[in-house]
């Protein structure tokens, strides 16, 4: 739909960014340097949205670019940190260039189907046979040919693998095989070996070390930085970038996360598709920084006061065939990882924002909850692949994580739990906490101790404030 596509240019090209990316320093300059490359190059990857198969009206494979989406922001919060980050910043910052008053896109020749991959199933073959995720892009006779590294072969949507599809065998027919209409050869779909999946993962684990030099600015990037100068957390700096942010979205990215290359590309459908309905939140596949574990295909939420991450500590990739249905098209979810989510901004700034209260940990659930008030969904997009090594700012300072666990549940629970809630679930929820209490002793040395008692009391005289100024959510009362 090539009106589609200048539909989506015209929006673009309002004085607003469409996207504004929203990183969180403290102490950690060699993460925040591999995360800013790895987002250079989903910049400039060159690679289709999501990989997916293309054909001509021929019948024959052509590769061509999805839409690009460049015309952005990146607003970086640093939390006075002394290793060296404020001097890359400044320096980093001086580097960036002005945008592009017109972003790039697809040559105009091109008429192309934008029908995400997450959003839309063809089967392909007869009866029985399997399902294949598709966008159809269909070239002017003019168009350029597909790059030559290609070989010809289909790519699976989610696993970008060019072996899950070969050219069927001359007079292949039934299950599996797709015929061409435009008198191309047809196609076979095969089955994803073991072998398939480890060489997946090979890739992933090569693409995972490639972010250690810094890559030029991409062009139509804008680089924001922000000097707090004391450590304000996490909460209350993503709330500057937010009030700062120029975007219709904000991407909220840890500083030691790894974008795949095709995140961006992905990312730019998926916003178009549902920019008219109430989905204030986006999120995906969330692996470690090795890529062999998962670390959450999303939240689910239980009211004893657990949020869980849904797969966390699977293999990856076998997890899809466990998973297979959720990883095929988007789901609400309760909520999503917060090592890189995309909200709306207006539906951010609506209900508050992060609470700064919280500092950091469960910022990310306790906004989930408020949204959900007030109508707006979240969504799970597998398309959407991030690397995130996890605690890599909390294990520099002693047991913040554990600290702020147990202190942050009771506080969510305490201003968003109507009465109700509490008399069906009060032993869940002090099972839950209990146990909170108890990682904190196992974990915390003797020597943090006597610093972390009178920290537990001093937010323990808080508790009054809290439950003072509480708003409970009467969508809880009906779950």
């Amino acid at each position: 739909m090539l009106e589609t596509i200048e539909r989506f240019s015209h929006y673009l090209m309002k004085n607003n960014p469409l996207l504004s990316i929203i990183i969180v320093n403290y102490n950690t300059k060699d993460l925040l340097q591999q995360c800013l490359n790895s987002l250079f190059k989903a910049v400039t990857d060159r690679s289709p949205a999501s990989a997916p198969p293309t054909q001509r009206r021929s019948g024959s494979d052509a590769w061509l670019p999805s839409p690009r989406l460049v015309n952005m922001e990146i607003i970086i919060i640093d939390n006075n940190s002394h290793d060296g980050s404020r001097e890359f910043l400044k320096e980093l910052n001086s580097k960036s260039q002005t945008p592009n008053s017109k972003p790039q896109f697809l040559p105009r020749h091109a008429k192309v189907s934008l029908r995400h991959p997450a959003l839309s199933q063809e089967r392909v073959g007869s009866s029985g046979g399997g399902k294949l995720t598709t966008m159809v892009a269909h070239p002017a006779e003019d168009a350029e040919p597909p790059p030559t590294d290609v070989g010809g072969n289909q790519h699976d949507v989610l696993f970008r693998h060019p072996e899950f599809t070969r050219p069927a065998p001359e007079g292949a027919k039934g299950p599996g095989v797709s015929g061409s209409s435009g008198g191309g050869a047809p196609r076979m779909i095969i089955r994803r070996t073991p072998e398939m999946l480890k060489k997946f993962q090979h890739d992933d684990e090569s693409r995972n070390n490639q972010h250690n030099d810094i890559f030029s600015i991409p062009q139509g990037i804008t680089i924001k930085t922000i000097f707090n100068k004391t450590n304000l957390g996490f909460a209350k700096a993503v709330n500057q970038g937010a009030e700062a942010a120029r975007g219709d979205y904000l991407l909220v990215l840890n500083d030691d996360v790894l974008l795949a290359d095709n995140w961006l590309a992905n990312l730019g459908p998926v916003l178009l598709e549902y920019r008219k309905q109430r989905i204030a939140a986006f999120g995906g596949v969330v692996l470690d920084r090795t890529g062999r574990r998962v670390e959450s295909l999303g939240l689910r939420y239980f009211l004893g006061g657990r949020a869980e991450n849904i797969a966390n500590g699977l293999k990856w990739p076998e997890t899809w065939q466990k998973f297979r249905a959720w990883l095929e098209k988007p789901h609400p979810v309760d909520g999503l990882n917060g090592a890189a989510v995309v909200y709306r901004r207006d539906a951010f700034l609506a209900v508050g924002g992060f609470d700064e209260r919280f500092f950091a940990y469960l910022e990310d659930v306790d906004l989930a909850l408020r949204l959900r008030e007030k109508g707006w969904k979240m969504s799970f997009v597998p398309q959407l692949v991030a690397y995130h090594q996890g605690g890599a700012t909390s294990q520099k300072m002693g047991n913040l994580r554990q600290r702020m666990t147990v202190r942050n549940w009771w506080w969510l629970i305490i201003k968003n739990y109507p009465g109700q809630v509490w008399r069906r679930c009060w032993w869940p929820i002090l099972l839950e906490r209990g146990r909170n209490f108890s990682y904190l002793l196992r974990t915390t040395p003797l020597k943090l101790w006597p610093a972390t008692f009178w920290w537990l009391v001093k937010n323990l005289l808080e508790l009054p404030t809290i439950w003072r100024t509480r708003k409970p959510l009467s969508w809880l009362a009906k779950k």
